[in-house]
């Protein structure tokens, strides 16, 4: 049995730095999703206010 310190501790449900490194594929999929996201809130955005402005002038 071992006497060191760090054996006799208790273990706990958060493993505080034991992450796993991303895959890269993975990051990547993330990127282009949140880029697809930024680019599809800002279309929203411009296609509002066009619709706004044009239908306030009539």
């Amino acid at each position: 049995m071992s006497s060191s310190p760090r054996s006799r501790r208790r273990q706990t449900v958060a493993r505080h730095g034991q992450l796993r490194s991303p895959h890269p594929v993975a990051q990547i999929i993330k990127l282009v999703a949140v880029s697809m996201a930024v680019v599809v809130v800002a279309g929203l955005g411009v296609v509002g206010y066009n619709t706004w402005s044009l239908l306030s002038t009539l």
